[in-house]
């Protein structure tokens, strides 16, 4: 492929320690032999007082890729692209955490580094002029949410049709329940430590800590109170008066979307607690209720008076 001048690119590196690593630049000209004389956007000389040029054979330069907003997390082993000392950077989804954070290991460097949901984006290959995405987890989004959803009713049904009670099992991942004043409507995370009596469990919160901070709360709840992860459905944009689910404070808490932004920004209505924050589209999920073993797709917008 030819690089035009002027053309916004990723330039990567051979060099030890930035195996990986891409950092946008222009193309300022074609220097003959498949190399190319760029200007890095992020990297500044060594005195700073301008952008860095640098030479670089065309095999070590791509196009950018196309901007993508990813709405639905990123799961455990998916191979991700990080925003890190201002280049994006290869990495790998060790550990999903509270918040929209995750723990990314970098096979480059050996580094183990959090970061939020923002600064990641899809992982993709330029291989023979085309974008190729590469992901060592399969993904649940878009037209699949539905197959997503029928599997988890097949699952949940025997071979004559007829329901099958749903059990929770040690190390499940669930969301809690609380009705005590100034939680109601909220769910708190928790994974599922053991099995108790006359359908209690004993859990453990992953965002709710101890009084003395030292370890994270343990609790024993009736079934009633507990409900699996709902499936991650991959939404382009939430509408006024949307009941949506928003992650404030470690819990998802039930709203409704009073007022819509111009950057994936808006403003929601917390009924329980009679406030209102301004949330990003990553911190929201659409609202669903989880009905006699069963996920049910909720549509229901706020009736204006």
């Amino acid at each position: 492929m030819k690089f035009e001048e002027g053309m916004r690119v990723e330039v990567s590196s051979d060099e030890r320690g930035y195996e990986g690593a891409y950092y946008a630049a222009e193309v300022v000209e074609y220097l003959g032999s498949d190399r190319y004389l760029v200007e890095y956007l992020t990297l500044r000389t060594s005195d700073y007082k301008q952008a860095l040029r640098e030479e670089a054979e065309s095999r070590h330069i791509r196009p950018c890729p196309a901007t993508k907003l990813r709405l639905n997390r990123y799961r455990q082993f998916e191979v991700v692209d990080c925003w890190y000392n201002e280049g994006w950077w290869s990495g790998e989804v060790s550990k999903v955490l509270g918040g929209h954070n995750y723990e990314i290991h970098f096979p480059s460097t050996l580094e183990m580094l959090e970061f939020t949901h923002g600064d990641l984006r899809p992982h993709e290959e330029w291989i023979d002029g085309q974008w190729v995405k590469t992901s060592t987890c399969k993904e649940q989004t878009g037209a699949s949410n539905s197959m997503l959803l029928e599997n988890t009713e097949k699952l949940l049904s025997d071979t004559s049709g007829k329901r099958l009670e749903f059990k929770f099992h040690e190390g499940m991942n669930v969301e809690i329940k609380h009705e005590i004043p100034g939680y109601h409507g909220c769910f708190f995370r928790a994974t599922i430590i053991g099995s108790l009596p006359n359908e209690y469990y004993a859990v453990q919160y992953l965002n709710w800590r101890t009084a003395d901070g030292k370890d994270f709360l343990k609790q024993e709840i009736h079934a009633s109170c507990i409900r699996p992860y709902p499936p991650i459905v991959s939404k382009d944009a939430y509408y006024l008066h949307d009941l949506v689910d928003a992650w404030h404070c470690d819990q998802w808490q039930r709203g409704w979307v009073t007022r819509v932004f111009g950057d994936s920004k808006y403003e929601v209505y917390f009924n329980d607690s009679k406030e209102t924050f301004i949330l990003s589209h990553c911190d929201m999920r659409p609202h669903d209720e989880w009905q006699d073993g069963t996920w049910v797709v909720s549509s229901i917008r706020h009736s204006v008076r």
